[in-house]
């Protein structure tokens, strides 16, 4: 896949977005579906694969409720929080 300098330029200002940050909170809709949760997974990876510093935690409000979407986040093996567990001030900075 080739990647356009206009492609270059979007990566560079959402990276931009996250210096200097060390614990930051990707935080979903309520009753989060594959897409929202794929979006948060690809998010996460992508900045902290580009800035190891910063540590990216995912929380959603309500619940993951629909079986499929369970079945997702289990076989991702990723760790989704539920807002209401979350202590927000332990975070400075948040991707909505």
């Amino acid at each position: 896949m080739k990647i356009t300098a206009s492609s270059r330029t979007r990566l560079r200002r959402l990276l931009k977005a996250f210096d200097g940050l060390r614990h930051g909170l990707i935080l979903l809709h309520d009753y989060p579906d594959p897409d929202a949760i794929a979006s948060a997974l690809a998010l996460k990876c992508l900045v902290e694969r580009r800035r190891p510093k910063c540590r990216l935690d995912i929380g959603f409000g309500g619940i993951v409720g629909r079986a499929e979407n369970r079945a997702m986040v289990r076989a991702t093996r990723e760790d989704l929080h539920a807002l209401a567990d979350l202590d927000l001030t332990k975070y400075d900075g948040f991707a909505l």
